[in-house]
């Protein structure tokens, strides 16, 4: 590559902002979707366990860093389908996908009116998109019953320690994990 198409590629890259368009994360996350599998076994525990909306109320759902949305499909279903397992068909469900504002949103609202949409077969469910950071402040307080959230390590706002041999905090040990403890 010539430096002229270097600095016409990192010139395409912030015009682009953080997220590519057109697709590109959906088309190219493989390893994010199939790290899916690890949070659905404790995203149906959460679900088993939240408190249901009283009766007339809607049940709300958050999926913090929606990207272009392929790899929140599943996680949302699976919430939709384990909430109205407790309550009812008719329960109303609004599901917020955020994401930062230069994300891809084009790619989320063709996802959500095609096939492979957790919206397909069901009603009463509403989807909606925010332009905002998960590390902001999104919702009122009490006004999110369960949320999710994916591979979103590499979006720290800073680095509490090293990981030694590792990214993810869970593998760490001693000081080290203590440093990514949640305050309390």
């Amino acid at each position: 590559m010539t430096d002229n198409e270097s600095a016409g590629a990192a010139t395409s890259s912030q015009e682009l902002g953080v997220m590519e368009g057109k697709g590109f994360y959906n088309k190219h996350s493989r390893p994010q979707h199939s790290a899916v599998a690890f949070g659905l076994p404790l995203l149906e525990r959460a679900v088993e366990a939240v408190p249901l909306p009283d009766p007339g109320e809607v049940f709300r759902i958050a999926d913090y860093g929606v990207a272009g949305g392929h790899n929140s499909m599943e996680p949302v279903q699976t919430i939709i389908e384990g909430i109205r397992r407790r309550a009812s068909e008719d329960l109303a469900v609004s599901v917020f996908h955020t994401d930062i504002a230069t994300n891809d949103f084009d790619s989320l609202f063709a996802l959500l009116s095609s096939p492979d949409s957790y919206l397909q077969g069901t009603s009463d469910v509403f989807a909606y998109a925010a332009g905002e950071s998960f590390y902001e402040r999104l919702f009122p307080a009490s006004q999110v019953h369960i949320g999710w959230n994916a591979i979103a390590v590499h979006w720290l706002s800073r680095v509490p320690a090293t990981i030694p041999d590792h990214i993810w905090s869970n593998r760490a040990k001693g000081t080290v994990k203590e440093a990514f403890r949640p305050p309390v």
